[in-house]
């Protein structure tokens, strides 16, 4: 089997957006207390605002945030593929201790992977590979413009067979001086930490219209949804770069 030698930079969000629950005004600090007292995580920053609460490690790797409308967790810089799944439920089986956390009318839960693919590439290969496999752009429709194709990439829109859950994707090839405004919120990233040119790929996977569910079946939405789209973006690369 052939060895590929890659580097994968990537942030990942989870959230839950749920109906205005209101009583969160009068316990937040009761669930500050909680979240704070959660020793796998070692909270060591907070930010208590009057609609929000915010989190963050001693890393700054991982921040957590609850709210009127929503809560969930960001993960930055994860060490494996897998580490945001598992991170984001062993938040989320946490928090869900919490009484009030239960009864929650859950509108949206939707998890969001940035991704920078480094095979040591060059730009122009990688917006030839791109554009050839993945877009198939033939001969006749590149007539059309009659000009140079120097930068190329596209969104897209997906709905899975069920109706309940969907993703949008956006992806291309990125030079260095793009990658910043993508992890511009943090200082894990530092600019020499980025390649030259890399694979960019962004995935938004989402289930709306989830109502009040249990701790076992909520868990079980959320590592379907990461794993579909850890999935997606491990074809989409292999693909792409091959």
């Amino acid at each position: 089997m052939k060895t590929i030698n890659e580097k994968i930079i990537n942030k990942h969000i989870l959230e839950v957006r749920h109906k205005p629950y209101m009583k969160f005004l009068d316990i937040k600090g009761e669930i500050s207390n909680f979240i704070i007292r959660l020793s796998r995580f070692n909270f060591t920053y907070w930010h208590i605002s009057d609609n929000r609460l915010d989190f963050m490690d001693a890393t700054g790797k991982i921040k957590t945030f609850v709210s009127l409308t929503n809560f969930g967790i960001v993960v930055e810089n994860a060490p494996s593929l897998n580490y945001f799944k598992d991170q984001s439920t062993l938040f989320l089986n946490n928090l869900l201790e919490f009484p009030e956390f239960s009864d929650r009318d859950i509108t949206r839960l939707g998890t969001r992977s940035f991704f920078l693919v480094d095979r040591k590439q060059i730009f122009n290969d990688i917006k030839r590979k791109y554009q050839d496999k993945f877009l198939d752009l033939n001969p006749k429709s590149k007539e059309i413009f009659n000009a140079n194709l120097i930068d190329i990439g596209a969104p897209f829109s997906f709905e899975e067979n069920d109706k309940k859950s969907g993703f949008n994707t956006s992806s291309g090839p990125m030079k260095k001086g793009q990658m910043n405004r993508f992890f511009a919120d943090s200082n894990l990233y530092p600019n020499n930490t980025f390649p030259e040119s890399a694979l960019y790929f962004d995935i938004d996977y989402f289930t709306k219209d989830i109502g009040k569910k249990n701790k076992k079946d909520l868990l079980n939405i959320v590592k379907n949804n990461i794993n579909r789209s850890t999935d997606i973006f491990i074809k989409f690369k292999d693909y792409v770069l091959e």
